[in-house]
């Protein structure tokens, strides 16, 4: 049972009005590997090396999820002119979470490394399309987010918090299981060079998308969600069913899906002789607060501060320890401790 009412799907495999040509399978149950268990914890990773994604569960507590909701809201209702935001008005809507530990306890198992980088990352949020149709996502654009011919092997793994549960009413994310094995076959429509480098367009002729069913991946409020930069993957809305059409515009206006993207990389993968001025500069964006792509090791912008005033952060070393790809243990009395950045 749903909040929407039970379910009457008829078919596992639903077409999406947007990209009738492609099924996705909504049906299909998202296995969870849960972050306390170190058994689960391996079980995921030979789940994300064979199918190319994996979704890790309870890294965030129950009390957290609705915290870091409430964060994300002040956040935007601060923002300056001309945004007016507000969370009970939908009207609005046109116009902290790495810090975690058990994020990073999921990528030190996926790196062999305690010393990572986290990218500097951004929010997304599915505005609940019953308010207004424009704001409907739409499915169908896979594409890859490495470039297969300058980089053919596994350097990047993306992921994000959810801060909502993911299911065939809210859509969410698409994967193509195991297509990263193939990934070699994408070459052929890869442009190389400057520009747009680490995105891949795959049509939805391409052979992969025959071979291998796109899987929505089903996850609950708190779960982080993993996979293979290589596979390929999209966003798709929620399936048009009976259920969805009973919507009751009196209610207090919902988010349909909150995800805070995160991504580490190893900090070896910066070339020693610029580390020193490479975290320099991750500390000035920080303070800039500058948005960059999910690739922590190479600063690539892709967007600022609407307000443009640098503003000084208060941070502890472990959440330091992150900008600048040292490791702090987190239990540690010095992890703790604030300082100005």
């Amino acid at each position: 049972m749903s909040q929407y009412g039970s379910t009457s799907i008829s078919s596992s495999m639903q077409k999406t009005k947007s990209n009738p040509a492609l099924f996705i399978d909504y049906q299909i149950e998202s296995p969870r590997f849960s972050v306390h268990n170190a058994q689960q914890i391996q079980e995921g990773i030979e789940h994300l090396n064979d199918n190319g994604y994996a979704v890790f569960s309870h890294v965030l507590s129950s009390d957290e999820i609705p915290s870091n909701i409430d964060l994300l809201w002040k956040h935007l209702e601060n923002l300056p002119a001309p945004y007016q935001i507000k969370r009970d008005d939908a009207r609005t809507w046109d116009i902290a979470w790495p810090g975690n530990p058990n994020v990073k306890k999921i990528f030190a198992q996926l790196w062999q490394t305690n010393e990572l980088l986290v990218s500097f990352d951004a929010v997304g949020c599915f505005r609940d399309w019953h308010w207004n149709s424009a704001w409907k996502t739409i499915s169908g654009w896979y594409h890859c987010d490495q470039n297969p011919i300058e980089k053919p092997h596994r350097c990047s793994i993306q992921g994000f918090v959810s801060l909502t549960d993911t299911n065939e009413f809210t859509g969410g994310l698409v994967v193509v299981p195991q297509s990263h094995k193939h990934f070699e076959q994408l070459q052929s429509i890869t442009r190389s060079g400057k520009g747009r480098a680490n995105f891949c367009r795959v049509r939805r002729n391409h052979s992969l998308l025959k071979q291998f069913k796109p899987r929505l991946v089903k996850c609950k409020a708190g779960d982080l969600v993993v996979f293979d930069s290589r596979c390929i993957h999209c966003n798709t809305p929620a399936l048009d069913t009976e259920e969805m059409t009973t919507f009751n515009k009196d209610k207090t206006p919902q988010l349909l899906r909150i995800v805070a993207y995160v991504c580490m990389s190893p900090t070896a993968m910066v070339s020693s002789d610029k580390l020193e001025e490479f975290r320099k500069t991750r500390e000035e964006f920080v303070r800039d607060r500058i948005i960059c792509t999910h690739w922590p090791c190479e600063l690539n912008v892709s967007g600022e501060s609407p307000s443009g005033v640098k503003q000084p952060l208060r941070l502890s070393m472990y959440q330091r320890s992150l900008i600048l790809g040292t490791n702090v243990d987190p239990d540690n009395e010095i992890a703790r401790e604030v300082i100005d950045v």
